[in-house]
């Protein structure tokens, strides 16, 4: 995979780029956003992935979304050192983002099989958040734990309680839902940190050895949904966001 890196730390992300390439990648350093920018303007074989540093620029000033497409550049990329994860993983963070970014750009017309960024962002992770190099990482160092006198109170029973997985069971028996919408919603619950498009939740069907068409798909969804509703019980929703699904609980106090 051919990666471009750049960073405002050289030596952070020289380390990067010299640890992605005993992983096999083909990487390239940048030193400062002219070089980057002059790269990517003129490479005939754009690369794979940028890895960038969130503090080369100011992001309520300036969205490199827009400006890629702007250039109709369809570039995956990811920022190393993100201080704000909406993902249980900084792996996920960036498989999120990624998936996120390419659907608003549909009208590249790219398919981007994400599962290739497995290996790479597992690799990737590891090293930002190793105790060795975290502490040097500009946004990566990680909070103090809170002195226990300062702690107001521990989980309650109700919290932990609510956070188990076998209420999407009792869900199933209070609505006498079908099995072919429960596995729909097993497949959405299991992956609750990921917003799915339907050609996600598909290849999870053709893993379990099923195959569902998209319009079978898109109906069984809104049946499932209207179940939901439905039920004055339950604590949670399929959420659509630009044409994809996410599975979200709520945690009542």
């Amino acid at each position: 995979m051919k990666v471009f890196v750049y960073s405002m730390q050289p030596y952070i992300g020289q380390i990067i780029c010299d640890h992605l390439a005993e992983k096999g990648h083909q990487c390239f350093c940048f030193q400062n956003q002219q070089e980057i920018g002059t790269a990517l303007m003129n490479i005939k074989t754009p690369p794979d992935l940028l890895v960038l540093d969130f503090t080369a620029y100011n992001h309520d000033d300036f969205d490199i979304y827009k400006f890629f497409l702007k250039q109709k550049l369809n570039l995956p990329l990811v920022f190393y050192n993100e201080p704000c994860l909406t993902m249980s993983t900084r792996a996920r963070h960036w498989k999120s983002q990624i998936m996120l970014n390419q659907n608003s750009q549909k009208e590249h017309k790219k398919v981007l099989e994400i599962e290739k960024f497995d290996e790479i962002f597992k690799d990737l992770e590891e090293l930002v958040e190793s105790d060795e190099l975290s502490p040097y990482i500009s946004l990566m160092q990680k909070p103090k734990p809170l002195p226990e006198y300062m702690i107001p109170k521990k989980y309650s029973l109700d919290y932990i309680r609510n956070t188990k997985n076998d209420f999407i069971l009792e869900f199933k028996k209070r609505a006498k839902l079908p099995e072919n919408l429960f596995y729909l919603l097993s497949i959405l619950q299991a992956n609750k940190d990921f917003l799915l498009s339907l050609s996600d939740i598909q290849r999870f069907y053709k893993k379990d050895g099923k195959e569902i068409s998209e319009n079978s798909l898109k109906v069984l969804i809104s049946r499932l949904r209207s179940k939901i509703r439905e039920d004055k019980q339950c604590k949670f929703i399929i959420r659509k966001t630009n044409g994809m699904y996410q599975f979200v609980k709520f945690i009542t106090a």
